[in-house]
């Protein structure tokens, strides 16, 4: 049915594809065959749109029955050699990309995502410097050069992100430290987070509390440990929780992932998250030019010290995915053709 209204709308266009050098027109397109089909878009209808077979240099839409010039196995597709040979931003990062094509093989092929329940997170005695070298002490055979490596480092990169923000910034941390995990989604309610109960100096017993408007409570607890207490609130934003009776003091504020600058609703939230008891915010980003913008938010509306300024995380996590920068359009420039959950990390506080 898509492919056929696809056809249609090409049809109205006099034979040309709608993304025809024109690949921030999907969004628009995908209002018009929502509101046509009257229904939501399949995933795979989605990434149609998101990912379409446009050149990488000038955004022309290649037909499959026309002859082009490939890189990286065919992940990359170019209407001729002087268009490969302009792109030089996709160039840096062919590694990632071909990566991106190996772990998704992977996933179809093996259960990725159940990869750290066959680990043993106890011999992870410390806090690691880098998450090389986290993979190195769960498994010496661990690495980010494989695809299993980069899924457990995605398991890894959260709890590992704020596990280093507690250890650098909570001052006096009591027997019991609570974190507030916001705009929680899979993957941060799907990491390992038994990592916490065990390796912030002092610290008895872990209370993680994930609050959201996507926040789903898993079929069955997957982090099990004696001293990590994990609450899942029913979807809702952070500022509707703050002035709940639920409510708990947290100790670190984390929201991962967080797009501040992309949604409003972040506005009324952003000034609870930044507590007056002092308890630091850490908040990750996919990209750095997004990431300064999100603090300049944060600054906006309430006064912070920041304890570290925009920087790339030592602990993103190593599962590269291909970036949508077409919902960007025109604005899209200085953002990479790949992204990595908590790629870039940023540590307030309330001044």
């Amino acid at each position: 049915a898509f492919c056929g209204l696809f056809s249609k709308l090409k049809l109205v266009a006099g034979g040309r594809n709608p993304l025809d050098k024109s690949p921030g027109s999907c969004l628009q397109v995908a209002n018009i065959a929502k509101m046509l089909l009257k229904r939501s878009l399949t995933q795979a209808e989605s990434d149609m749109l998101m990912f379409p077979r446009t050149c990488a240099a000038c955004s022309a839409f290649l037909a499959s029955e026309r002859m082009v010039v490939t890189e990286c196995g065919g992940c990359l597709v170019y209407c001729d050699e002087e268009c490969r040979a302009r792109d030089k931003l996709n160039f840096e990062y062919l590694e990632q990309i071909w990566a991106n094509r190996e772990d998704y093989l992977y996933t179809r092929r093996a259960g990725a995502l159940t990869d750290i329940a066959s680990l043993d997170l106890a011999n992870i005695t410390r806090i690691p410097d880098t998450m090389e070298e986290a993979l190195h002490m769960l498994d010496p055979s661990l690495s980010l050069d494989t695809p299993r490596g980069r899924h457990v480092s995605s398991q890894l990169s959260s709890p590992l992100t704020c596990l280093m923000t507690a250890a650098g910034h909570i001052q006096s941390p009591g027997p019991h430290l609570t974190l507030h995990c916001v705009g929680s989604r899979k993957i941060e309610t799907a990491s390992a987070w038994a990592l916490l109960a065990s390796l912030v100096p002092g610290v008895q017993k872990v209370t993680i509390i994930f609050i959201g408007l996507e926040c789903v409570q898993p079929s069955e607890d997957e982090s099990p440990h004696p001293n990590l207490e994990l609450i899942y609130q029913p979807p809702c934003p952070y500022d509707e929780y703050a002035r709940s009776p639920d409510y708990r003091e947290p100790d670190l504020v984390c929201a991962l992932n967080c797009g501040f600058i992309l949604y409003s609703s972040w506005a009324a939230s952003i000034p609870l998250m930044v507590r007056d008891s002092g308890a630091p915010l850490v908040f990750t980003e996919y990209y750095d030019i997004d990431a300064r913008a999100n603090l300049d938010l944060v600054t906006q509306l309430c006064e912070v010290k920041t304890l570290e300024e925009v920087r790339l995380n030592p602990f993103r996590s190593g599962l590269a995915q291909r970036s949508p920068r077409v919902m960007w359009g025109e604005l899209s420039g200085g953002r990479a053709p790949v992204i990595a959950d908590n790629n870039q990390l940023t540590v307030v506080r309330r001044l």
